[in-house]
């Protein structure tokens, strides 16, 4: 289960890799709480937040996808009669 308030087990995209929650013990890695600090800007070198500017080596916008039904929902699937109602 996570240990965040308000966020249950599912309802997020579950990461199934190994490494994942090591990853956030790296030095190279720091973890910021934007709804204390939001993003104010992106600049040259990085991300601004409220409290502190971020260098960052790259920068991946993650707006939303859908990993669960997506793809399966866009397969054309058809019955034995080749039509889509099937």
């Amino acid at each position: 289960m996570p240990c965040v308030p308000g966020l249950s087990a599912g309802t997020k995209r579950l990461c199934v890799d190994t490494e994942y929650y090591a990853t956030f013990n790296r030095d190279n890695v720091t973890l910021v709480d934007l709804r204390k600090a939001p993003i104010e800007a992106i600049t040259p070198h990085g991300v601004r937040t409220r409290d502190a500017e971020y260098e960052v080596d790259s920068l991946v916008f993650a707006t939303g996808f859908d990993a669960m039904t997506g793809a399966l929902l866009n397969i054309d699937n058809r019955g034995r009669r080749a039509n889509a109602e099937g």
